[in-house]
């Protein structure tokens, strides 16, 4: 696969037994995509973030799987890890699944439309009070956010290197063939949790 291409990252987690996902865009920096790839690809975000986010979820968040895959291409060059006991960190029930906290994601794009966001569940429910995120886990939500903007460089053979970028599928109201992927400039973690939707089955991190 050349330069260029995109792809998106998604973990799977449950958060009191309902199930959630939240996602991140990538984009073909370097390097070529093989078979293999996605799976050593989801297995380094995993290794270099999973301190940083389960710091800032509930026990009873689990993140059960990890997947990484091409944007448009066939599901055969999908990949991805499953977890087992991946719980959160916080000795705490967490806030309801559909409750999250929101990490903003500016891009380099002239229209602020092509902004991105995370909606991340699982987070304590005495980190909110009054409807604002508590201080001590706005630090970690943050420590996390900063994270989202290294490069994942995956073990694997084709020196693939992975840039993370928000994807625009649309320009005035006409779909873009292919999507485009935009550069994040520095992610931004809100102190206001947003209350999710039917947005939680759904791809997110994307403009």
């Amino acid at each position: 696969m050349a330069v260029a291409d995109l792809y998106e990252l998604t973990v799977h987690l449950t958060v009191s037994d309902t199930a959630c996902q939240f996602g991140q865009a990538y984009r073909l920096h370097s390097g070529s995509y093989g078979i293999a790839t996605g799976e050593a690809a989801a297995l380094k975000w995993w290794e270099d973030k999973d301190s940083l986010l389960l710091a800032c979820l509930s026990e009873n968040t689990e993140i059960d799987a990890v997947r990484w895959n091409p944007i448009g291409i066939s599901t055969e060059l999908d990949g991805g890890i499953a977890l087992n006991g991946a719980n959160g960190d916080l000795i705490q029930e967490p806030i309801p699944a559909n409750v999250c906290a929101l990490i903003h994601l500016p891009t380099d794009a002239p229209n602020s439309k092509h902004n991105g966001r995370i909606f991340l569940p699982g987070i304590g429910e005495q980190e909110v009070q009054s409807g604002i995120i508590e201080p001590s886990e706005m630090v970690l939500l943050q420590l996390f956010a900063d994270e989202l903007l290294e490069e994942v460089v995956p073990d694997s053979p084709e020196d693939a290197v992975f840039v993370p970028v928000v994807i625009s599928r649309f320009v005035l109201g006409v779909k873009r063939v292919p999507p485009v992927g935009f550069d994040i400039k520095l992610p931004i973690a809100k102190n206001a949790p947003r209350q999710q939707r039917s947005r939680m089955t759904r791809r997110v991190g994307v403009s």
